[in-house]
């Protein structure tokens, strides 16, 4: 058991995974948190919250790294189920690549806005 923990650990797509919804979380719950302290005028819990959604965007950058890194071979994996030119979803054919190669695009994007919510968020007081 953690022979295949390690082992899946060292591929780069399941590490992607696993930090994917991070950044998405953490900002998520430090913006409700910010609002929260701002009421309550705390000044710990609204360092606190900063201190979150400066986490939050500065995990955005293993998040994109190890995507690009695992992109080949999903692709690969993608390519190689039967069927492979397109998978059939709930709105008709979706066609893998074109999935997978959008995917890329929104990563670059969401990087930039996660990198500049975590650099206001550290900026001074």
């Amino acid at each position: 058991m953690l022979a295949t923990l390690s082992q899946d650990l060292s591929q780069p797509e399941y590490i992607h995974v696993l930090l994917n919804p991070i950044p998405v979380y953490g900002l998520t719950m430090g913006i409700i948190g910010l609002i929260i302290a701002l009421f309550l005028r705390s000044r710990p819990a609204q360092i606190a919250t900063l201190a979150l959604i400066l986490l939050s965007g500065a995990i955005v950058w293993p998040v994109v790294h190890y995507g690009e890194a695992g992109y080949d071979r999903v692709l690969a994996m993608a390519d190689a189920m039967p069927g492979s030119d397109a998978r059939v979803g709930l709105g008709g054919p979706v066609h893998v690549v074109g999935s997978l190669s959008g995917e890329g695009h929104r990563a670059d994007r969401a990087a930039a806005t996660f990198s500049l919510s975590a650099s206001s968020s550290a900026g001074p007081r």
